[in-house]
Order: C-alpha cells, then sequence, then structure tokens
C-alpha cells in the first residue's frame, strides 16, 4: 500500500492501512513500528490534520520495493 501511494503521489494514512488490511489497531500498529525500526517506512503527523499520522515509505523502504520487483519479474520470466 505505501509503495503504490509513493507511486500515485498520495499519502497514506493509518486508519486507511487498518481498513485496508482488517487488522487490529495494536497489530497494526506493531508492525509499523517494526518497519520504521528496520528504516523501511516514517511515521509524521499531518500537517493539515494533527489526530491523523501519515505513514510514508523511506528512500531505502522504495529501494527494498523495487528489488522486490525485480527479483519477483525475473522469476516469472524463467
Amino acid at each position: 500500500m505505501c509503495f503504490t501511494s509513493d507511486l500515485e503521489q498520495r499519502s497514506l494514512c493509518v486508519k486507511q492501512i487498518r481498513s485496508e488490511l482488517d487488522e487490529s489497531n495494536t497489530s497494526l500498529l506493531r508492525r509499523i513500528q517494526e518497519l520504521e525500526d528496520a528504516g523501511m517506512v516514517q511515521r509524521q503527523r499531518d500537517d493539515v490534520d494533527g489526530r491523523r499520522t501519515i505513514v510514508r515509505l523511506t528512500s531505502e523502504g522504495k529501494a527494498a520495493m523495487a528489488r522486490f520487483f525485480t527479483m519477483i519479474s525475473d522469476e516469472s520470466a524463467r
């Protein structure tokens, strides 16, 4: 989801991710924290609506996704 929203140049908030994945808030926040600790995503408060938290891929996260899709493409070409 973060990769798609980055490609579409739109923001993605925690609430949107939670509704899309149908996961509990606690589980989702734990997953996001793990990704943040790994340097893949960053969280920040929405400047327009301080109640919302925006989740974005970091440059390292984008590179990891690019490697993943390259690997998938290479595998399917075989």
